[in-house]
């Protein structure tokens, strides 16, 4: 099961940051594997939606669940047809200096075995090109 665990500090207030990982209509804009997002539900603490993900002509819907509290947390447990289990945790942390800092952690279980070794050896590479992806999406607000 792939495991990850990362921090990263941006330079960029924690509502900022937060506004930006919550804004899931914007994540096709965003993430280049994002195709599309549907919401399915929302509260002031969670959020479930259907996003979409795939490259090329290959793509799969991932059902999420989003519990949040503003500015703090973030934590995830999804379902597809791809994963046996997902779960992910993301901390805001306010770090001074009008920046935040980020912890991330992901666990995932796929269901077919080649996935989960190919996820083992990427994820570390994923992850550095979606916080990448986001911090120039902040550039630009």
């Amino acid at each position: 099961m792939p495991h990850l665990k990362n921090s990263k500090l941006l330079g960029y207030p924690v509502d900022k940051v937060f506004a930006v990982a919550l804004d899931l209509e914007r994540y096709p804009e965003i993430l280049p594997y994002v195709k599309a997002v549907k919401i399915t539900s929302r509260n002031k603490a969670r959020i479930a939606t259907d996003l979409t993900l795939g490259f090329s002509f290959v793509s799969f819907v991932h059902r999420c669940v989003i519990d949040y509290r503003k500015n703090k947390s973030l934590y995830v447990q999804a379902s597809s047809s791809v994963f046996e289990a997902f779960h992910s945790r993301c901390s805001f942390e306010a770090a001074g200096s009008g920046k935040t800092r980020i912890v991330y952690e992901l666990d995932a279980k796929f269901k077919n075995r080649i996935l989960e070794w190919l996820a083992t050896a990427l994820l570390p590479l994923h992850a550095e090109m979606t916080l990448a992806a986001f911090t120039r999406y902040l550039d630009r607000l």
